[in-house]
């Protein structure tokens, strides 16, 4: 069965078919590039209803509103397999509202510069996403918890989940990973492995705070790349 990686950008993964509807422009820093397969809208995708096994969304739901992200959840499903998983990677809304105010903080010890102001810092940034490089799909749109995922996912016939605080991708607990499906392998599934291997449960919910924590406070006081 077919795997397909949305919103990929420039993070390409191996076994699946990568997608993006925009191509890399000079000046998007919030992207290290597009390496898409194909390139086309996440709402039009080429496919048959109960073709796909996988549908992996790293880093894109906040993008769009909550009504869009509601229609997309939809579009997915019929997508899906009745056993097939959907992966779905972003911000997490109250981890955000506590790691700003960390950084917050933190800030009035570390360096001024403009990347640790508020709303570009590692946390704050995520409450609307890149609002000065030019690009309007890199805004973000709207902040999701893991309670309001899950249940957006049920009424859309995802019934079973499982939620990574250690996500496969981006920084630990700031960001969550939400495994859901029609079948009970939801809660066993293992994320494809983009900067680390995800984990949920006990030891991710630990790790991923430990992580997150320290990702936020040490980003304040490094020399930006």
């Amino acid at each position: 069965m077919t795997k397909i990686h949305v919103c990929c950008g420039g993070v390409y993964l191996k076994g699946y078919v990568n997608i993006d509807k925009y191509p890399f422009e000079a000046g998007d820093d919030s992207r290290s590039g597009c390496v898409a397969d194909l390139l086309g809208d996440v709402f039009d995708l080429p496919y048959a209803k109960g073709s796909l096994s996988e549908i992996v969304l790293v880093h894109g739901l906040e993008h769009f509103t909550r009504y869009d992200s509601v229609r997309l959840l939809e579009k997915f499903v019929e997508l899906l397999t009745p056993d097939g998983v959907l992966y779905l990677e972003m911000p997490s809304r109250n981890p955000v509202f506590f790691l700003t105010l960390v950084e917050r903080v933190f800030a009035i010890f570390a360096p001024r510069r403009p990347s640790n102001r508020f709303g570009r810092g590692p946390a704050s940034s995520m409450f609307w996403g890149n609002q000065w490089a030019g690009f309007d799909y890199e805004t973000h749109r709207y902040l999701w918890s893991a309670v309001e995922v899950v249940r957006a996912s049920r009424d859309v016939g995802l019934v079973h989940h499982a939620v990574f605080r250690l996500p496969a991708s981006h920084i630990p607990f700031r960001d969550m990973g939400v495994a859901v499906s029609r079948a009970p392998s939801a809660r066993a599934y293992c994320p494809p492995v983009i900067r680390r291997r995800a984990r949920s449960g006990l030891q991710g919910n630990l790790l991923g705070f430990a992580r997150g924590t320290a990702h936020v406070i040490l980003s304040l006081f490094r020399a930006p790349r």
